[in-house]
């Protein structure tokens, strides 16, 4: 009969192979998806800003980049949040580990659930309004978590009820800000500048990953679990007022914008993007073999990332 101990090491392994299994996918679906043009190939693995990106790095337009790669970091943070500080969390209300899994997935599915939505909304009611709602929204309920089990209404529940709505509801707004961003960037940048704009944004996934848990650790430390929500509440709070204050849906609509700078973002079409609404052409869509080897090596990519 194998001891735990070994039971739990050969477990580990499957998952480590699994894992690599699933990287090894991944990396074939982006192989797939750029050999149909060697000019893609070429771009896809050389990463290198253009003379005029760098020129143009404190220009309004990369402003705005910033102030998305902002809105991305804060995003990860809020998302990460909770399973750091569910070493204090877990023993205060006697939630299980199991317990704890239903809470992760409940936060993703709200996440996923809000992604094409959000995308709707983008195009409706315009990029802008979008994610200062959104980031408004998720930073709301970051700040509720500490609260949930005692929340009226929540109360009656019980808690982990309290903390499966509420992880739900942060899932559901932070499900719009990619869709929001690509829309932004779609309308504030430069085609030739879109790839390095889109990476600069989505690096502030990282950047909040990789310092997320040190920060709730010294704060759980020193001032107890609720404080770092708080805290993290506040920080979007404040970066949702200073979004909606600063950015604009179109180029043309914001006070500091230049004619040159206009003129490098629009090039040879001076028209705003979406001023002639087209329908959506989901038959097309849904049968581009790319579209579906995107998805394919995203879901890949998210299975590796959270085992």
């Amino acid at each position: 009969m194998l001891q735990p101990q070994y039971r739990m090491r050969k477990s580990q392994r499957e998952q480590n192979a699994g894992s690599c299994v699933l990287r090894a996918i991944l990396l074939a679906f982006w192989t797939l998806s750029i050999v149909e043009s060697p000019a893609r190939a070429e771009c896809a693995l050389t990463f290198r800003f253009s003379r005029s990106t760098m020129k143009g790095f404190g220009s309004t337009r990369w402003k705005i980049v910033w102030l998305l790669t902002l809105i991305s970091l804060v995003r990860s943070m809020d998302g990460v949040n909770f399973s750091v500080a569910a070493k204090q969390i877990m023993p205060e209300y006697g939630l299980t580990n199991v317990q704890m899994g239903f809470l992760y997935s409940m936060y993703t599915l709200g996440y996923a659930l809000f992604h094409l939505p959000g995308g709707v909304l983008a195009d409706v009611i315009g990029p802008r309004r979008l994610l200062g709602v959104a980031l408004l929204w998720w930073s709301v309920f970051t700040g509720l978590t500490a609260l949930a089990p005692q929340l009226p209404g929540l109360s009656l529940l019980g808690p982990l009820s309290a903390f499966l709505i509420v992880r739900f509801l942060i899932g559901l707004g932070e499900g719009a800000c990619y869709p929001g961003s690509s829309r932004m960037i779609a309308s504030w940048v430069a085609p030739d500048e879109r790839a390095s704009a889109g990476g600069v944004g989505i690096s502030g996934l990282g950047i909040g990953y990789a310092i997320t848990p040190p920060v709730v650790a010294f704060l759980m430390v020193h001032y107890g679990w609720r404080v770092a929500f708080y805290a993290f509440a506040f920080i979007g709070i404040v970066l949702a007022a200073g979004w909606y204050a600063y950015a604009t849906d179109a180029p043309e609509e914001h006070p500091r914008i230049s004619v040159e700078e206009l003129r490098r973002i629009r090039g040879n079409n001076p028209a705003p993007l979406g001023t002639a609404r087209a329908s959506i052409p989901w038959r097309a869509l849904l049968t581009n073999q790319s579209v579906w080897l995107l998805g394919g090596a995203g879901f890949c990519l998210g299975y590796g990332i959270f085992i």
